[in-house]
């Protein structure tokens, strides 16, 4: 490089204007092309290998490791939970921008350490320097050369022992050690962070926003620790605090901490998984499908205790609850995975939040079996209507009905007990009084003048009698009548009570044409019946297409539908096999001419009124595999297509139910697993307990 290359080289990077870029005005573009190819291939600008300086190498690593305040908080959270500390506290200022302190009551460092730490590479974490076999969160050495580099950084910590020293760091520059009259522990100051890369800063949001990352970050480490307290103060401000456990055993420690960073109504709409394969083991509290949010903040997962961010895994989970969460919502879960650590390599991020497994396909084999098992035995949770109106209780899901309660409880048996249970079956003829006229032989007979003159006394008498036997009998009838009819409404009671017993009750109305309102025993359930039936419909066509059975109706008169000519020309040239799959649906059609189809067959289920509209529907989802003619076997599109289906003969919003109708309706939705929620994952049925009743009405 010449001379006069190098001095123009120098005014540029110094901020001077170079003669050749001050000579045309800085408004005007200039005229040269953005690419010179001579120029760009000159050989006296080849590019040179040389050595960064230990300054540029810092500050590069702190860009991999930090990306913002939260990030540094992270490193150093866990660097005190190394520490073996109890008690944690983090200090923030202008959310992390200007301070971020970390104080924990660990094991401290001495004068030696203190310098080894600030160094990169340097670290107490690998003593058989294996990378396969990591027992703690992170290498301190790397974490604190990586703030230490971008920041100004005091570090004040003592051992056990009482040696106690600081250190203080300004962009990489470490100051002497010196005596220090911090207590047990260590307590990291970091001011002005990224004051060395000003880039990096101006790229951060605004102190709320980083603030509200900071405690996110805090409380996603502390879920995993439930033994250690955790608080965090913006300014002078406490923010959070989460105390240690004080349960002995581990599980009501870790459902403690869950409630306080989850909320209690979490823990209330959410079930147990537990499971166990080979060397891999399963924890995890998962919401109900009708619990769940537009986001997925409120998913954690933690692989060995270690908080990771694997979205792969965390669509794993969203597959397990399948149509039982409506499309763009999110459950919620807490799932602690642990793996051998030789199978999992931890050291693939700078910040550790990501990991691999040596085989991931059986890691996610078995995560989706695990949740999809645990989601099955609880999928008949109804949503507690309360939840949204308050602090609820008692929304634990009912059990299901016992074989006797359910044969007991049938459509049948309610149809021939209507009558019983209401209040005009006491005057049905059946339990009408007889006739209370005695028998002709005992019937008093009128005497005649000449009787009445010659046996005045004893005709009297006897009349006496006689009117003596009818009261008795008459009293004896009335009494028998009262033990029937008694006997009568203790039975019918009974039965009422058997009905009341059920999940779902019985059904006392039907509102709107469409919801149906049951009382159960400890409250009232409303239940959406065009979005149960849907379900019921869905669920049976699924497990008739698996074994080919759907009924198919013929239609009399073909019907001819219209359709783009561009799904005509799909139907043309899918061949032998889309039409074996769109039979295997139900449906049979063939071209009619270029504009139209005719379509001469229907799943028995479907209405012929909405033949033609499902006809276009299920065209345009074959549409969508078009491309790939295997994936007209996918259960996906199968399950879209079925559930379209379903959706067009599922019992129609407007429609008046009867009781009979009703309650086997109720029944067949407590026999469905699934049947809390619709093909579109929105709930069929609602509750309210007696409690939140008396909640909404004010009553204590």
């Amino acid at each position: 490089m010449s001379e006069a290359t190098t001095r123009e080289h120098t005014r540029i990077t110094e901020g001077q204007p170079s003669e050749s870029l001050s000579s045309e005005p800085a408004s005007e573009p200039t005229s040269e092309p953005i690419f010179d190819s001579a120029r760009d291939h000159d050989s006296a600008s080849q590019p040179v290998i040389r050595r960064l300086s230990q300054k540029v190498i810092n500050r590069i690593a702190a860009g991999e490791v930090l990306e913002r305040p939260s990030a540094a908080v992270k490193e150093l959270v866990e660097n005190a939970l190394d520490a073996q500390a109890s008690k944690i506290r983090v200090s923030i200022r202008h959310g992390g921008k200007s301070l971020l302190r970390v104080q924990d009551d660990g094991c401290g460092m001495d004068k030696k350490s203190l310098l080894l730490a600030v160094e990169r590479h340097a670290t107490s974490k690998l003593p058989t320097n294996d990378l396969l076999d990591i027992h703690t969160f992170g290498f301190r050495g790397e974490a604190l050369a990586a703030i230490t580099s971008v920041s100004r950084t005091l570090v004040k910590s003592c051992t056990r022992a009482g040696d106690a020293a600081e250190i203080f760091v300004e962009a990489g520059k470490v100051s002497e050690p010196k005596a220090s009259t911090q207590s047990q522990g260590t307590d990291i100051q970091v001011q002005d962070l990224f004051f060395a890369t000003p880039a990096r800063l101006r790229f951060l949001r605004s102190d709320s926003y980083e603030t509200t990352l900071v405690l996110a970050q805090i409380e996603r480490i502390a879920l995993a620790n439930p033994y250690v307290q955790f608080e965090c103060f913006d300014d002078t401000k406490r923010k959070l605090f989460l105390p240690a456990s004080s349960h002995s055993l581990p599980i009501n420690a870790f459902q403690e901490r869950i409630a306080q960073v989850m909320g209690k109504l979490f823990l209330e709409n959410a079930f147990p998984v537990i499971a166990q394969q080979q060397r891999m083991r399963l924890q995890a509290v998962c919401s109900f499908p009708s619990h769940h949010i537009n986001r997925s903040a409120k998913q954690f997962l933690f692989i060995n205790r270690r908080p990771v961010q694997d979205r792969t895994l965390a669509s794993v989970v969203r597959v397990a609850y399948g149509d039982s969460v409506p499309a763009r919502r999110f459950p919620l879960f807490v799932a602690f995975l642990e793996a051998p650590r030789r199978e999992v390599d931890v050291n693939v991020h700078p910040s550790k939040t990501e990991v691999r497994f040596r085989d991931p396909q059986t890691v996610r084999a078995f995560l989706l079996a695990s949740v999809k098992t645990a989601l099955e035995k609880n999928a008949r949770h109804k949503k507690n209507i309360a939840a949204t109106l308050g602090d609820i209780a008692d929304t634990q899901p009912l059990p299901p009905p016992s074989p006797s309660t359910s044969t007991s409880s049938s459509a049948a048996d309610l149809s021939s007990n209507r009558d019983r249970l209401s209040p005009s079956s006491f005057s049905a003829p059946s339990f009408s009084p007889p006739s209370f006229s005695p028998p002709s032989s005992l019937s008093p007979s009128t005497p005649s003048p000449q009787s009445a003159q010659k046996e005045p006394l004893t005709a009297g008498r006897q009349e006496d009698q006689q009117e003596d036997q009818q009261e008795e009998r008459r009293k004896g009838l009335q009494e028998g009548l009262q033990e029937s009819l008694q006997k009568n409404f203790e039975e019918s009671a009974a039965v009422l009570e058997d009905l009341l017993d059920l999940p779902l009750g019985i059904a006392k109305a039907c509102l709107h044409k469409n919801y149906i309102v049951a009382q159960t025993h400890d409250g009232i359930t409303i239940v959406d019946a065009h979005a149960a039936h849907e379900r019921l419909l869905f669920e049976a066509l699924k497990r008739d297409y698996a074994e080919r059975r759907i009924a198919v109706q013929n239609l009399l008169i073909p019907e001819i539908v219209s359709l783009p000519p561009s799904e005509i020309e799909l139907l043309q040239t899918q061949d032998e096999k889309l039409k074996r799959n769109a039979q295997s649906f139900g449906f049979l059609f063939e071209p009619f001419d270029a504009d139209n189809v005719s379509l001469r067959g229907i799943p028995a289920i479907l209405k012929s009124s909405h033949a033609a509209e499902m006809t276009t529907d299920l065209c345009a989802l074959l549409r969508e595999s078009a491309n790939d003619a295997e994936s007209l076997l996918s259960q996906a599109l199968v399950d879209k297509i079925l559930s379209r289906i379903a959706c067009h003969a599922a019992v129609r919003s407007h429609k008046n139910l009867e009781t009979e109708e009703m309650n086997a309706l109720l029944r067949k939705i407590e026999r469905e697993p699934k049947a809390a929620q619709c093909n579109h994952g929105r709930p069929t049925t609602v509750a309210f307990s007696l409690k939140d009743l008396e909640k909404l009405f004010a009553r204590t």
